[in-house]
């Protein structure tokens, strides 16, 4: 992995390319060790070899679900056929939607954050409480998003995969929305105090995106651009500084990797150390027994 810096207004951005999949840094020694192959391993190794199974990469695909079907008719009778199938499943039912959980919660700015998932919200709600509400018995949640609202308003089957939220305004964040799971993702501007999405606010189309902030007014975006922006991974090959109030067409491309590497990345650093801007909901802040 090589990582680049970028500092600017008081951020260091740091620009993480990821090789592990990618190409022989070293062309002499690449050219050493083929020439060392025997003729018929050489030629063999020149084109990739029929795969019978190939059509399980298009996982919409009509055949990889029907396949799917089978396997699931295989298998779900031999569980649910099991004595101990009903038992069980009740035990871990109760323990996923007991409220004794540990609610673990990210602090920021002098609040702490916390998604939840339960029976009442089965796609999960992120919710915020004073830190001395945290440490009581009786913790007072709010909630400042809930994703099973938005996702019966907008007919959309959304997941949440976390937020980004700028340094100097932990308010403002960037929601990343996958529909179903999947790891492409959705990347929408939020106001947390505001609980709604920023009216003409930053928001990145469906793609394996990665995405921080370097100020208020600009993003630095690794996505998809077009032909020749993704890797052989599906990942984003290049990053680019996205100003708010410009097309996303426009922004000025700072750093781009081969196609055979697996992908580019960014994450920010506050100048003081004192935050990260990426906020995560599974770090874990003071210990509490119960909600």
């Amino acid at each position: 992995m090589h990582v680049r810096s970028l500092y600017r207004q008081g951020s260091i951005l740091l620009l993480s390319v990821f090789i592990a999949c990618g190409a022989p840094e070293d062309d002499s020694n690449q050219q050493l060790q083929t020439t060392q192959m025997p003729e018929v391993e050489l030629a063999a190794a020149s084109s990739p070899p029929d795969d019978p199974f190939l059509w399980l990469e298009e996982v919409d695909g009509p055949e990889a679900l029907a396949w799917a079907a089978q396997q699931n008719a295989l298998t779900i009778p031999r569980l649910q056929g099991d004595p101990r199938f009903e038992e069980l499943e009740s035990e871990i039912e109760a323990i996923l939607n007991s409220n004794d959980r540990i609610p673990f919660a990210s602090l920021v700015d002098g609040k702490v954050y916390n998604f939840w998932q339960d029976q009442e919200h089965v796609r999960g709600i992120l919710r915020s409480a004073t830190l001395e509400s945290y440490a009581s018995d009786d913790t007072q949640w709010e909630t400042v998003f809930d994703v099973d609202s938005l996702a019966n308003l907008e007919n959309a089957n959304w997941v949440y995969k976390g937020r980004t939220c700028l340094a100097t305004d932990p308010n403002r964040c960037l929601l990343q929305l996958s529909d179903g799971g999947k790891d492409a993702v959705v990347v929408r501007e939020y106001d947390l105090s505001m609980k709604n999405f920023v009216d003409g606010g930053f928001v990145l189309e469906e793609a394996k995106s990665n995405v921080d902030w370097v100020d208020a007014d600009t993003l630095l975006v690794g996505s998809d651009f077009g032909e020749g922006s993704l890797t052989t991974s599906g990942y984003a090959r290049t990053l680019r500084l996205w100003e708010r109030g410009t097309p996303l067409v426009s922004a000025q491309q700072i750093i781009e990797i081969e196609a055979e590497d697996m992908g580019v990345g960014v994450s920010t650093l506050t100048a003081s150390g004192s935050s990260a801007s990426s906020a995560g909901d599974l770090t874990s802040s003071p210990k509490k027994t119960g909600c």
